[in-house]
């Protein structure tokens, strides 16, 4: 049996995602959240590792998911993998007008995205 980690709905609340302890995101929508589809992490995929956070970016077109394998990147249209973020992370979470995405890692670092260039442009320590 697996168990939730995270949680998140879209912006607009017609998606909801859950990451589990083994590396899959439940994707639910309509009336009652039923699965709209699965997706799963590189980690997942190999070892069945974790997801910790999920997120979706402000305007809902994707959504990230972080594990100790970095930060992933889906489209929520097509479920396509857009990008991955290097890096072992445990928190998400976007600026509201989707300009960045910030991840708090293992390390005790935040760092700050520009969704712009996927670079990071602030590591913080926390």
């Amino acid at each position: 049996m697996t168990r939730s980690e995270a949680l998140a709905f879209s912006p607009d609340g017609a998606l909801f995602a859950q990451g589990c302890d083994a590396g899959q995101i439940t994707v639910g929508g309509g009336k009652r959240f039923t699965t709209a589809y699965t997706l799963l992490t590189p980690e997942g995929r190999r070892r069945r590792m974790g997801v910790n956070d999920v997120a979706f970016s402000p305007d809902g077109a994707l959504l990230a998911v972080c594990s100790h394998g970095g930060i992933q990147l889906f489209s929520t249209v097509d479920q396509s993998l857009v990008r991955t973020l290097e890096g072992s992370t445990r928190r998400l979470a976007w600026s509201a007008d989707g300009r960045f995405l910030a991840d708090g890692s293992y390390r005790g670092l935040v760092r700050i995205w520009s969704t712009e260039t996927w670079d990071v442009i602030s590591s913080l320590p926390w």
